[in-house]
């Protein structure tokens, strides 16, 4: 049985952690990694629920309407193809967080020693909220139904993975 609202929440509940995990991280400062896992672990236990309902070659959608003047539903599906692309993009942004705690800690410890100056806890805060973000754009990119729903959702990719990559990339 589906845990009703699944798709949504699998969008809602990362898209909403992002402040949250932003404020939080600018007290805890290197520790912010564990925080920005637990919202990806969630999601992890709502698709893998979705996936063991459709293993018998169904699908599973849900559909909001958005723009009714124009026909268009903001829609979420799930098949047999998208659920194993959708647990590989969440799995992967779960390992990716959870390796990234003592990765930027590290990179931001050699920032501090090239440069002199200490690294703020707000730096943490924004890297993990940016990379909560890009995970929403890659798994709704993923749920889109209709081709204005995948690009909004390529361009919330677009723009947290611009601004990992420019502000916390290696020159």
């Amino acid at each position: 049985m589906v845990i009703p609202y699944s798709l949504t929440q699998v969008l809602l509940v990362p898209l909403i952690s992002a402040p949250v995990v932003y404020l939080i991280g600018r007290q805890m400062g290197k520790n912010t990694g564990w925080v920005s896992a637990l919202p990806l672990l969630y999601t992890l236990l709502l698709i893998g629920n979705v996936a063991v309902d459709i293993r018998d070659g169904e699908s599973y959608s849900e559909s909001y309407r958005w723009a009714p003047g124009a026909g268009l539903n903001f829609g979420m599906l799930v098949d047999g193809l998208s659920v194993w692309v959708l647990l590989t993009v969440n799995i992967l942004c779960l390992m990716i967080s959870i390796y990234s705690v003592r990765y930027m800690e590290h990179r931001f410890h050699e920032e501090e020693h090239e440069t002199g100056v200490h690294t703020p806890n707000s730096a943490y805060a924004s890297y993990y909220a940016l990379y909560l973000l890009y995970a929403v754009g890659m798994m709704g990119t993923v749920l889109a139904t209709n081709l204005i729903q995948f690009y909004l959702f390529y361009e919330l990719m677009l723009v947290p993975s611009w601004a990992l990559i420019n502000n916390y990339g290696y020159c």
